[in-house]
């Protein structure tokens, strides 16, 4: 889990100031969809490669890290508690 969140822990950051400025005022579709058009292509070249799952696996990881909901690690992939 500590390794995951220092591989995403650059866009985290970044995608919890947006998410604080927006002062969680939309959906979880609408702030998924917000976080794939500002972050997308870094997590297609820097995160997901590297953990070696889907784009869609990596946004919904992305989302409840932002949001610091738990998840739990199974075989290098991440599912929702």
């Amino acid at each position: 889990e500590d390794e995951i969140r220092k591989i995403y822990e650059p866009i985290v950051s970044k995608a919890r100031e947006f998410y604080d400025e927006s002062e969680c005022q939309m959906s979880n579709a609408e702030f998924a969809l917000e976080l794939e058009k500002r972050f997308g292509p870094d997590l297609s070249f820097t995160v997901c490669p590297v953990l070696g799952i889907n784009e869609g696996a990596c946004l919904v990881l992305l989302t409840m890290l932002v949001k610091n909901e738990p998840f739990v690690v199974s075989d290098r992939r991440q599912v929702p508690r």
